[in-house]
């Protein structure tokens, strides 16, 4: 319904967001129209780690990197916006809105019942803390528009750092509210990242990632007509696509499958990577987290399709450490976020790309866009025999 009316095509400008299924506004018009009567009981919206603080401290509010990125909250004044709410068809709930607070702002102490629950210690602090991927940039040391993040988890997820909004750009770039003042995260991201593989290794729970590293490198680099779409939990190339291999014969082993697997979670990344390089034009580096950041066939392999030098910051639990680095800020450790990431000591690891493998996986990688286009045009048929 909201396609039709061009809901999202309204929201955007204020927003600079675009609209899916899991955001916190779909799931309460959801609720409305399924669950009335619950949606009536309704007494606070907030998001995960805005409850999880609630349930600590007792206090509620919302913290702007992750509220920043509901459709809630209007980007251009840094605010609620019940234009929103209301094109949303959900404006009963803008009285349900906490106020909106910073990532190190101290917004209330652990009670006693938390303590007892928690073993923490009564009247400690709590912040407001971070949005994951604007934990994870700043974690990974990102901090003009030279370089870039990449997160590889069940997301693909690439983000850069800018120093303010831009009207009419290329794509629907995603904007968020980053740690420091004047500055916004700006990213693009779909489901299609090495939750594939997750899904893949347990339907063949023998194998180990060392095997799987091993079997894709005993392979020569672009070597097959083996294509993989990594869209089993969603697509960044349509509704209707889905996930499958295409061109398997006989003389494919699982080896095949699983560097097929490899190349499809990296294209799917460039999708993104390259509609984010033209808007942050000057990109030498790719800083990868996540999984797959630990296997350095991928990560040569991400090397050498995209042609970039890729850093590897040797940093465990980006979330879990943002939210430190956000406590430190907050109860004056730092005097600001800046500090905070310049005081980090994470050594990085750096691959550069290998030029005669760009050359050969740039063409299957265009076979790759190739195969996409297909089947999109495909689907566009059945949608349109089926009306």
């Amino acid at each position: 319904r909201w396609q039709k009316e061009a809901v999202p095509q309204k929201l955007y400008p204020l927003t600079r967001q675009t609209l899916w299924t899991g955001h916190p506004v779909s799931l309460l018009r959801w609720v409305k129209e399924n669950e009335p009567q619950r949606y009536a009981q309704i007494g606070c919206v907030m998001m995960t780690h805005d409850y999880l603080r609630w349930c600590l401290t007792g206090v509620k509010g919302c913290e702007e990197s992750n509220i920043s990125e509901s459709n809630l909250y209007n980007m251009v004044t840094g605010q609620y916006d019940p234009l929103l709410t209301e094109w949303l068809g959900i404006s009963e709930i803008d009285s349900a809105l906490p106020p909106v607070v910073d990532s190190a702002e101290i917004c209330g102490e652990i009670t006693a019942q938390a303590a007892a629950i928690t073993g923490l210690a009564v009247g400690t602090p709590v912040v407001g803390g971070l949005f994951d991927v604007v934990s994870t940039a700043l974690c990974a040391g990102i901090e003009d528009e030279s370089t870039l993040n990449a997160v590889m988890g069940t997301w693909a997820v690439t983000s850069g750092i800018a120093h303010g909004l831009r009207d009419h750009e290329a794509h629907p770039y995603v904007y968020g509210r980053y740690v420091n003042d004047g500055q916004y995260i700006v990213h693009e991201a779909s489901p299609t990242s090495s939750g594939n593989l997750e899904w893949f290794t347990a339907q063949w729970g023998d194998l180990s990632f060392d095997e799987i590293n091993q079997a894709v490198a005993s392979l020569p680099k672009a070597g097959s007509d083996l294509f993989f779409l990594p869209f089993l939990y969603g697509s960044n190339a349509g509704l209707e696509m889905t996930c499958g291999f295409y061109g398997m014969q006989a003389l494919h082993t699982r080896a095949h499958l699983l560097q097929a697997i490899y190349e499809g979670v990296v294209f799917s990344h460039m999708t993104h990577l390259n509609r984010m390089r033209e808007r942050f034009t000057d990109v030498c580096t790719l800083r990868v987290t996540g999984g797959p950041a630990h296997s350095d066939v991928w990560m040569q392999m991400l090397a050498d399709v995209s042609g970039l030098r890729i850093e590897l910051p040797q940093v465990e639990e980006t979330g879990c450490f943002g939210a430190a680095l956000a406590a430190r800020v907050g109860t004056g450790v730092y005097h600001d976020f800046r500090e905070a990431q310049r005081d980090l000591r994470h050594p990085v690891r750096t691959l550069l790309p290998d030029m005669a493998a760009h050359a050969l996986y740039q063409r299957k990688y265009r076979q790759y866009q190739d195969l996409i286009t297909a089947l999109q045009g495909y689907h566009a048929r059945i949608k349109e025999h089926a009306l």
